[in-house]
């Protein structure tokens, strides 16, 4: 083999690494997020048949969300996943989940905490915080990120700051 192969085949190789490292963002479907669920202990849930979806709607709390059946369609093309932050000491608080990418073996769920600011005055108040959503089927294991924890005017900041970029666009 040719000096000229070897290096082609090694760029080869290096490309294909690099290209199966880089994050494949999945779409997802907010089902429910907000305050208030019988799960008061952070986890993360992951359901992909019908018997873990009713597991995952138990532990969360009925009355909270509809049954099984009209969360998703399809199990057999869904999954759905719970954030459960756990217990806050009031409203102020809140997520979202920003991103479902698949990282080299992994399903990467990252969500986001917003916090109230230091000069708000809210209710003492006990809330769980969660977020619950709909991805497509997959094997993968799941892995929930959470980004560090930022104000809620912060996090308005941000997004009005995105709004204004992509409207100069």
């Amino acid at each position: 083999m040719s000096m000229k192969s070897s290096f082609l085949a090694l760029a080869w190789a290096v490309a294909c690494c690099i290209a199966a490292a880089e994050p494949a963002p999945l779409s997802f479907v907010r089902i429910k997020s907000t305050y208030g669920s019988a799960q008061h202990e952070p986890a993360s849930l992951v359901a992909r048949n019908a018997q873990e979806l009713e597991e995952l709607v138990q532990r969360h709390g009925a009355p909270a969300i509809p049954k099984p059946g009209a969360l998703i369609a399809d199990v057999q093309n869904h999954m759905v996943i719970g954030i459960f932050l756990g217990d806050r000491p009031s409203p102020g608080y809140g997520m979202s989940v920003q991103s479902v990418e698949q990282v080299n073996e992994q399903l990467v769920v990252t969500y986001q905490e917003y916090i109230p600011d230091k000069t708000a005055v809210h209710a003492a108040a006990l809330m769980q915080l969660f977020e619950i959503i709909q991805t497509p089927q997959t094997r993968l294991p799941v892995v929930c990120k959470g980004l560090p924890a930022i104000s809620i005017d912060e996090a308005n900041r941000r997004s009005q700051s995105k709004q204004k970029t992509s409207s100069a666009s």
